[in-house]
């Protein structure tokens, strides 16, 4: 009965250290991406998946943390709505207005972490902007420059010190684990 204790309170333990690891990751992920992709070539468009369709945002531009939805896009296709983002993971960023964008139509090369790739869509009137001067207008922005962007965009110094926690972390869980399992170990065999 004291084993099974014991193996309860050790997953118990482990739990609990996994959603503080968790926690800290969360702030910490635009950091891994970006080392990560210092190893890895960006993408290329063979690697990205296309939506064709209309845009659709939903969320509000211009509001303060937790008073409103910020900005989601979507292409909304025959197959569903797909949503679509710039930047990578907890960094994301605002790449067209929402007045602009909204009810656009056209293509998005995609990839999960880097987002949208690239893109070629033309500006329609909508609800946000029934203005005359953008109505027909196409857009297209390439790979190379969305590669571009996104080294631009990043900015190390912003997010080191929040990734520094959870390397901490890791250091921390490493050793617990350690001696968790030493402890597991010994209390089995003995």
């Amino acid at each position: 009965m004291s084993r099974i204790m014991n193996a309860v309170k050790n997953i118990f333990i482990l739990i609990v250290w996994l959603l503080l690891g968790f926690k800290l990751f969360i702030p910490a992920q635009p950091f891994l991406c970006k080392v990560y992709s210092n190893f890895v070539n960006f993408p290329k468009l063979k690697d990205a998946v296309i939506y064709e369709g209309t845009v659709y945002v939903e969320g509000e531009e211009k509001c303060r943390r937790g008073s409103c939805a910020p900005p989601t896009y979507y292409v909304v296709n025959s197959s569903g709505k797909h949503e679509i983002y710039w930047g990578l993971p907890g960094d994301r960023y605002e790449r067209f207005p929402k007045n602009s964008i909204q009810g656009a139509t056209g293509k998005f090369w995609f990839h999960p972490i880097y987002g949208s790739l690239q893109e070629n869509f033309t500006i329609h009137k909508n609800e946000f902007n029934n203005s005359d001067t953008w109505e027909g207008q196409s857009f297209f922005h390439g790979i190379e420059e969305s590669k571009s962007l996104f080294e631009e965009h990043f900015k190390y110094r912003e997010y080191i010190p929040m990734a520094i926690p959870f390397f901490i972390f890791l250091i921390f869980f490493y050793r617990a684990m350690k001696k968790l399992y030493l402890t597991t170990k010994s209390t089995s065999e003995g």
